[in-house]
């Protein structure tokens, strides 16, 4: 509805901040033998959705509870029997955009100080799908993920003081726990990781300022690859090659639509009689959308815009938006990301999560009673 409104309105609009909660909970015998229960909530650090007008907050905590602060590792080690490998912001977990979604964030523990093994409880949402939205062509937050190192050799590393800063470094069986699984056990050489979530992006990827993807990348916020794939940004020893780049990002908009490289749409701009249904596609008195940028005709009054767009539909388990197959933790298997580009252009409208089989989710509408 903002995305709808005045200019003032959109001031206060952003993606999808921190989708869910994706617990860490740890139950075992504390140093002296007696029972201990460990709950952690690292996991509200997460990633704020982009706005309208800027990036979103790396790692920054959660809307619904703006009081909530993550506990310092070093307290939760003195009373709890584990100990922290890592906590750190997690590369590319932020949803692509004009506007970067916040960055979720990562860690991953050891039982310490106890001689018997814990068990922990996994209780999340949005393993198998990515819940942070993006919006106006924005990209969804990447998924959230558990996952154990079985039989590590942490401590052989820590002997030599090489102390691992990623779970992947670590020798032994990895193991990725279902989102609702309980008493998972955690002997004293397991590592016990998860990731959790981001914020949304907002807008066109392709769109996004090179000299704000080059600042990613040096702040290790956004990979190489990502920014090549997803923005259309060529880094080369650290610096953004804008020749390159732009002509990157022309070949990727005309690959949207199986065309030639395409240039950069024209900017957004409201024709007389029309009113915004986002920042992007604007309606006419009649109902009948269109594109706000170059005026393609997308649909008919009252009907889905979506169905006057060309859909770019990709295996959600080919994209970068999950750690995992999603078959791993759902029955479903023909989850897809959709992209609705807009034919004329090959701006990218919207973007989607669902099942193959369904229809285009109707989003946005406005009523023709608008006057």
């Amino acid at each position: 509805m903002l995305a709808a409104g005045p200019a003032e309105h959109k001031q206060h609009l952003l993606a999808v901040s921190n989708s869910s909660w994706l617990a860490q909970l740890l139950g075992g015998l504390d140093r002296d033998g007696l029972p201990t229960l460990a709950l952690s909530l690292d996991q509200a650090a997460g990633g704020i959705g982009a706005r309208s007008w800027g990036d979103g907050d790396d790692a920054a905590g959660m809307p619904l509870s703006p009081a909530c602060r993550i506990a310092n590792v070093e307290s939760q080690e003195w009373y709890q029997p584990l100990l922290w490998l890592y906590r750190t912001e997690t590369v590319d977990s932020g949803g692509a955009g004009r506007f970067r979604g916040g960055t979720g964030a990562q860690s991953a523990v050891v039982p310490h100080d106890t001689a018997e093994p814990m068990y922990a409880m996994c209780i999340a949402s949005g393993l198998a799908t990515p819940n942070g939205a993006g919006l106006c062509g924005g990209s969804p937050a990447k998924a959230g993920y558990y996952k154990v190192v079985r039989d590590s050799d942490v401590w052989d590393r820590y002997a030599t003081s090489a102390v691992p800063v990623d779970e992947d470094e670590l020798a032994g069986t990895t193991e990725w726990p279902h989102s609702k699984t309980v008493l998972l056990p955690i002997g004293l050489n397991d590592v016990y990781a998860l990731g959790w979530f981001g914020g949304g992006g907002y807008g066109d990827p392709l769109e996004r300022d090179l000299s704000a993807v080059e600042e990613d990348v040096a702040e290790g916020l956004v990979s190489v690859a990502h920014a090549r794939t997803t923005y259309g940004a060529v880094v080369l020893d650290g610096a953004v090659d804008h020749e390159q780049s732009t002509r990157l990002r022309a070949q990727l908009r005309g690959d949207r639509l199986g065309r030639e490289p395409m240039p950069e749409p024209p900017a957004p701009a409201l024709p007389d009689g029309h009113r915004w249904l986002d920042e992007n596609i604007v309606i006419a008195e009649d109902g009948t959308s269109a594109c706000g940028r170059c005026r393609h005709r997308l649909a008919d009054p009252q009907a889905n815009y979506k169905l006057g767009t060309h859909v770019v539909e990709t295996p959600l388990s080919a994209t970068d938006r999950v750690w995992r197959d999603p078959a791993l933790y759902v029955d479903e298997t023909s989850l897809v990301f959709r992209e609705f580009v807009c034919p004329g252009c090959g701006c990218r409208l919207e973007t989607e999560v669902s099942l193959r089989e369904l229809p285009p989710v109707h989003d946005k509408q406005l009523a023709l009673t608008w006057r």
